[in-house]
This record gives structure tokens, sequence and C-alpha cells, in this order.
């Protein structure tokens, strides 16, 4: 009997990841992609790799998260071998602001669970201690959490890394449109491409936000939609800004390439993925509440891409209802980034083994409060 082949659908960080591990344990794998997954959300993010807040932090993706986050760690070296444009992988201080009494409380409410998480530190800085790490805050700045152990990559280079890695541990990605699929009782046999038909064991759906042909080829309910976040790019003040600065879902973050990327928006377009002028004076706006000159850096670049949201904010991992052979690794939204490799990993032992250790129970796509 041959090696088992396993058809990934998507070709972003997520599938990308999936046929990284795929391949390691010597599945015969192909990643079907219909377009330059760079185009999207994996190469338009922040590159940041925060374990430690956001949705469902802390809470119920707690243990996902920080699994994920070594996931990461351990799969930089394949992909710095991979050979492709360097993705800059660097750990980062973060400074998370307050505005109000409120903020700074929750903010120092959790001092206690970064100084209980090994590899991270947190220290609550007043509004002139702040000032220090970052001179161009506003007089609205009541004080912040300085935070040390996240990580942060260049999301274009390191999605192509991880591509590369993958094809370098046996996995084929090409491209093609999948239609529909071919199936025997519960099982797909074949994906139907405008390529052809390809035969397969077993499928991970890793679309994105594009859902509604995977729910139409399975009859399934897959609640995903797609949020638009907008990104630009600026040329550094001076002073440089020099730590990743944040308030809310606003956020500064200087680059490798010395520019510095303004984000923070979110809004249901349907699949319009167009920069507006809306989004830029958002971020300007909302930026400006916490640090000065936002109005006077000169906007280089501004992108827009379509992030994968569930109705509760949390990915969807696990077997596609009804199906014994079809696996979800969806919804990673702000987090996608982050979430990748466990989103991946874990849909791959399901297939393989049947069962993960990865902390995705729960998560499947039927389960309380998802189905509206």
């Amino acid at each position: 009997m041959g090696k088992p082949m396993i058809a990934v659908v998507g070709g972003g960080i997520t599938g990308a990841f999936a046929a990284y591990y795929a391949a390691l344990l010597g599945v015969d794998v192909t990643v079907l992609q219909r377009d330059d997954p760079l185009l999207h959300a994996s190469g338009n993010n922040a590159g940041g790799l925060n374990p430690m807040h956001g949705p469902g932090i802390p809470g119920p993706l707690a243990d996902l998260a920080m699994a994920s986050f070594e996931l990461h760690r351990q799969a930089w070296p394949a992909a710095t071998a991979a050979g492709t444009a360097d993705f800059a992988g660097r750990a980062v201080r973060r400074l998370e602001l307050a505005v109000a009494a409120d903020e700074a409380g929750q903010l120092q409410d959790s001092l206690e669970r970064y100084a209980a998480t090994p590899g991270f530190a947190a220290t609550w800085l007043g509004p002139d201690e702040a000032r220090t790490v970052e001179p161009g805050l506003t007089a609205d700045v009541v004080g912040g959490l300085l935070v040390e152990g996240n990580l942060r990559v260049d999301p274009a280079n390191y999605t192509r890394a991880v591509i590369a890695a993958a094809e370098q541990a046996g996995a084929r990605f090409m491209t093609a449109a999948v239609t529909g699929v071919q199936s025997r009782d519960d099982h797909v046999t074949g994906l139907v491409t405008d390529a052809g038909v390809l035969a397969c064991d077993g499928v991970v759906l890793a679309t994105g936000p594009w859902c509604a042909e995977p729910s139409r080829w399975l009859r399934i309910a897959l609640p995903i939609e797609p949020v638009r976040g907008e990104l630009l790019v600026a040329e550094q003040p001076d002073p440089p800004v020099s730590a990743d600065v944040g308030w809310g879902r606003f956020g500064v973050h200087p680059r490798a390439d010395g520019t510095l990327l303004l984000g923070g928006t979110e809004d249901s377009a349907g699949f319009d993925a167009t920069p507006t002028a809306a989004g830029c004076a958002g971020i300007r706006a909302g930026l400006g509440r916490v640090m000065a000159g936002v109005d006077a850096l000169r906007i280089l670049a501004h992108a827009a891409a379509l992030r994968p949201v569930s109705a509760d904010g949390l990915p969807i991992c696990g077997f596609a209802p009804g199906w014994g052979n079809v696996t979800l690794a969806l919804g990673g939204g702000r987090k996608g980034m982050l979430l990748a490799p466990a989103l991946g990993h874990s849909a791959v032992d399901l297939l393989i083994h049947g069962e993960t250790d990865l902390a995705v129970h729960g998560l499947g796509a039927q389960r309380p409060g998802l189905m509206t």
C-alpha cells in the first residue's frame, strides 16, 4: 500500500504549515491554491506572534496560542534553511497603552499572568516612564504595560519560507481552482479542479474567508465571514519608534526595513479588499489618540486584506461534520499568523492519527454559539 495522499485546499500560511507537517510525517501532500496567497492576509498583516493577548486570550485559546507560538520557534530553522528571502524573525518589545483608568486597570491585572509565563515579562509604566520608551506619546496616555517575549516576522517572506520548507520536505504546491468533490459514502475521494481531478485520501480545508464554495461541495455550514483590515506603511519619524506600540486594536510596528506599519481597522465589506480613504483616516485617528505626529507621517503604501472570522471569534478546527476524512483549519482572524502552525498541525494530526494533542477540542464546526 502506498503513502496516503492528502490534499490541502488553500495555500496561505495555515495551508503551508499543514503541508509542512504532513510532509514531515511522510505523507504525499499537494496544496491547491487558486492564486498567489501573498496577495491576501498571509502576505498583508502585522506579522506579530503574540500569544498572551487577543481574542480568546486569556480564555479558551490560551493553551493553543502558546503551543502555536512554540511551533513557530521550532519551525524557524527549517524556514531559514529553505533559502528564501529573510523573514526577519526577531523578538520585540511591545508597549500596550491606556488612556483611561479602566484600561490601565485591565493592563495592570495581566502583570501576574506575564510573570508566570516562562519567556515573558511585563512592567507597568506610568505616563512619564512610558515616554522614556516612546517619546512621541500624547498627553492622553495615562500609562502602559511594557511586554517582552513576543516575536515578529515579515509576513510575506515568512509565508514564502514556510512554503519552501514544506516543498523541501516533499510537499507540492499547484495553482488550481477547486470546483467540487468526488466522494464515496462519507469520504472524499477526489477534488474536482479546473485542471482536472486530484485523487486523494483526505482533505484539509484552509481556505481563509472563502468558505461558501467548500460549504456547497460538502453540504455543511462553515460560518466564516471576511473582515477587511487595512494597513499603512509609513516613514519613521525623528526620533524613530523603537518598540511595538498598541492601544486597543490599533498598533504601530517598526519593520526590519526601517519603515513603520500602522494598523487597526476592521470592517465588514464582503469580499471587497480595496484599500479605502476611510480606513486610512481611521488608522490615523485611532493612533493619533496615543501618538503625536501621526498625521505628519509620510505614507509609503496602503494595503488591505480579508481576515477569516467566525461568528464567535474563535477558529474552527476539527473534522468537517458528516465527513470521515475532511478536516478544517479555518477562522484565525486577527490571530491567523500566530495560530497557523497549530491549526495546520491539528488538522493533519486528525486526518493521519484520528487525534491530536493540541488544544483544539471544543473548536469544532458545530460547537454551541457558533451556528446562527
